[in-house]
């Protein structure tokens, strides 16, 4: 649970200098933070320095129930990071990132160097997406890191769009837990894979295909 024993009401719209150093303090000491984000709540943690994993991707792997092998998805703050963390890009993805980022699409690209191993997909594939969440960007800025996230519910369960919507056992689960106000989340991104010849959709969601299809001028694979 939070350091002060309660969950912490934020202003999503402007968030405020302590609750971003709060995060940041929480997640560089390898803890994780439930927060709203533009699509749903999510539970974060990162990456510490050197590569090195740190214990909230093992407890983020113990809370979800969910196989080693499965990766989570990297939150970014600048397009440009897709540079970083994919590699071997197609020009759709690049386009998509570029002109429809920070609208909520994930993009499935091949991992760089720059992923280890094991947060990196059995097929060597990353999963990407830009947050357009001030408080989620904030903190992104604050740690000069992507956070690696997870929506905040159990395997199969209820993705939470809204905090009374969250499992207890998640919010128990938090070192630090903030009830965002107003709530900013648009439901679950669409997800798009940008790896094999053609770009195709692997989840509908937030963003309509229809739109992306527009700025790529072509339809997407179903």
């Amino acid at each position: 649970m939070s350091a002060d024993g309660a969950v912490r009401i934020c202003n999503c719209v402007h968030p405020s200098a302590r609750d971003i150093d709060d995060a940041v303090a929480v997640l560089c000491n390898g803890g994780l933070v439930l927060m709203p984000s533009d699509t749903t709540y999510i539970m974060a943690t990162l990456l510490l320095r050197k590569n090195r994993l740190s214990n909230g991707i093992e407890r983020l792997h113990t809370i979800k129930k969910r196989h080693r092998a499965s990766a989570f998805p990297w939150l970014v703050g600048s397009w440009h990071q897709l540079e970083v963390l994919g590699c071997e890009l197609s020009e759709d993805a690049v386009d998509i990132a570029a002109q429809l980022w920070p609208q909520p699409i994930t993009l499935v690209v091949h991992a760089s160097a720059a992923v280890p191993q094991a947060l990196a997909r059995p097929d060597e594939t990353v999963a990407i997406r830009m947050t357009s969440h001030p408080l989620v960007a904030g903190i992104i800025h604050a740690c000069g890191t992507p956070l690696i996230v997870s929506s905040a519910n159990r395997h199969l369960h209820e993705v939470p769009k809204y905090f009374s919507q969250l499992n207890p056992r998640m919010i128990e689960a938090a070192d630090l837990v903030f009830h965002g106000v107003p709530n900013l989340c648009h439901g679950p991104s669409t997800i798009i894979d940008c790896t094999e010849g053609e770009t195709r959709v692997l989840r509908r969601g937030a963003v309509p295909l229809s739109q992306i299809e527009k700025v790529l001028g072509h339809r997407i694979m179903s």
